[in-house]
């Protein structure tokens, strides 16, 4: 049986992708790990990665797929427009009454988003965006009481599992 990252413990996944079937059976594919970018420069024919090890890398193409707050970007001097949706999504798990089948379940409502991700048995992660003054009042809720705004907003019945936590969307 595969395992679903909710039952993988926290770990350095790299490792995991570095060493496998799919890594290991590309020819044309070099791991420079644990080293780490530490600048950038580009010519008309390639860019060059300097890593902290002193190694200088060359490619025709740079892919900047290191998230919100990319380094390459950045280095690469690539102009990003921020905008504050003055969304936060408030996180909670919970069981439920009936299997969730591996089934997401999303809700557009008046006062935002309501997302129900399965996990492991009959319990989902609960992601609730809505603005800020709805996720304060949200927190500030025991959890019994959470558990019933949330079956009453999703139609569905849940309990309470754990606290609840705050990200903010931009």
């Amino acid at each position: 049986k595969q395992k679903t990252a909710y039952e993988i413990p926290k770990r350095d996944w790299s490792s995991d992708v570095c060493s496998s079937d799919l890594v290991t059976s590309l020819p044309n594919l070099t791991v420079f790990r644990p080293a780490t970018a530490v600048s950038l420069s580009e010519t008309a024919n390639h860019v060059e990665l300097t890593l902290d090890d002193g190694r200088a890398v060359q490619a025709r193409l740079a892919v900047g797929a290191d998230g919100a707050r990319s380094w390459l970007r950045e280095a690469a001097g690539i102009a990003v427009r921020v905008h504050d949706y003055e969304a936060h999504g408030v996180v909670a798990n919970f069981s439920t009454e009936k299997p969730h089948h591996g089934i997401a379940w999303q809700w557009f409502r008046g006062d935002g988003i309501l997302a129900f991700l399965p996990m492991p048995g009959q319990r989902v992660s609960m992601v609730w965006s809505t603005p800020r003054a709805s996720a304060e009042e949200l927190l500030a809720l025991a959890p019994e009481e959470l558990a019933r705004r949330v079956g009453e907003a999703s139609g569905a019945a849940v309990r309470s599992e754990e606290h609840t936590s705050e990200l903010q969307s931009r």
